[in-house]
């Protein structure tokens, strides 16, 4: 299965530091697990105008270690991109 499709929201919603919503062609710049919830995968993106802000990706508690992995594993994605990434075999 694709990262988009195991979150309940694609793109994600909830972000932080902006008022504008999540654009797709954004570059993910880094990802970690939120450690004051489980189940959240804060990710860092950047706009093309350099500006930064966050983004809480919202994945099951058994899948979080295998999606932040796989995101940590790709470098340079768009959050389009990102979204296409495999993580389960179907």
């Amino acid at each position: 299965m694709l990262i988009r499709q195991l979150t309940p929201t694609w793109p994600p919603a909830v972000t932080i530091g902006t008022e504008e919503g999540v654009k797709l062609e954004d570059l993910v710049v880094s990802a970690q697990a939120n450690p004051d919830a489980r189940g959240y995968i804060v990710l860092t993106l950047r706009r093309a105008t350099g500006a930064e802000y966050e983004a809480l990706l919202v994945v099951a508690e058994n899948l979080l270690d295998k999606v932040l992995l796989k995101i940590l594993e790709k470098k340079g994605l768009t959050l389009r991109q990102l979204g296409d990434v495999e993580v389960l075999d179907t």
